[in-house]
Parts: structure tokens; sequence; C-alpha cells
């Protein structure tokens, strides 16, 4: 489990976003937790990426193939698609590519914004709209 964290100057730790509040909310109360504490590398831009891609699955017409997937699926997909894979070898020597991890956290600022800035065409595309009205639309 990842939750993102603030503290606070009380000295307590906050959860962050709408998805950690439900995960902290898992966590058994009286229960010892440990945690490997590290300054997350770009939180914001990971929430948006998955946002936009939220978006985009909710609005996939109905006879789309694509239909009825979810933003991990979406992600994973556009990461093959534009060739952010490694290869993997089965036994019988076959190639088959395997996204890469979908951790921003693995990711330098360059990559991020490589991968953003081709995925959102292939995005709105899939459901007609402008870039900026799916950009907006998350804002």
């Amino acid at each position: 489990m990842r939750i993102h964290f603030k503290k606070n100057s009380s000295n307590s730790m906050c959860p962050v976003y709408l998805n950690d509040i439900d995960q902290f909310g898992k966590l058994k109360n009286n229960v010892i937790y440990q945690c490997d504490v590290k300054q997350a590398n770009n939180p914001e831009f990971h929430a948006k990426v998955f946002g936009i891609a939220a978006i985009v699955c909710n609005n996939i017409p109905e006879y789309s193939n694509l239909h009825g997937i979810d933003a991990y699926q979406l992600i994973k997909a556009t990461e093959i698609e534009l060739g952010y894979v490694k290869w993997i070898i089965k036994l019988n020597g076959e190639k088959y590519p395997e996204p890469e991890s979908i951790s921003f956290d693995n990711w330098d600022n360059i990559k991020r914004s490589e991968f953003y800035s081709k995925a959102l065409p292939i995005w709105s595309a899939l459901i007609g709209v402008s870039q900026e009205a799916l950009e907006s639309n998350y804002l």
C-alpha cells in the first residue's frame, strides 16, 4: 500500500489525496505499522495523469473495444503503444512487450513529460475531444 502524507505544523502526518484517505481508512487502529519514508517524486503529476486517464475511461463510447477498461489499464496500453516497454523472451524464444513500471517515481521529469505529451493526443482522440478540453476537465 502506498499513501502520500504531508507533515503539518502539529507534527502529525495527514493523507494528501482522496485515494490516500481511502487507503488510510483501511488501516486498523492500535496496530503498529512500519513505513519507509521518502519524499514523493512529483505526486501531483502522477495524480494528474491518472485523473485524466480516468476521465478518458469514463467517456469511452460503449461500442469501442476499449469500453470498460480502467485508468491503470489505459496507461499500460498507452505505454505499450508508445514503446515504453522492456522485451521479455518466452521459453519458445518469442519476444513480447511488457510495459515499464507505472511508478512515476522511477521516471525522471523529462520522461514523465515526454510520456504525457505523447499520451494526451491519443487519449483525447479516443473520446473525440481536444487536448485542451480534456486537460480543463481535470482541473
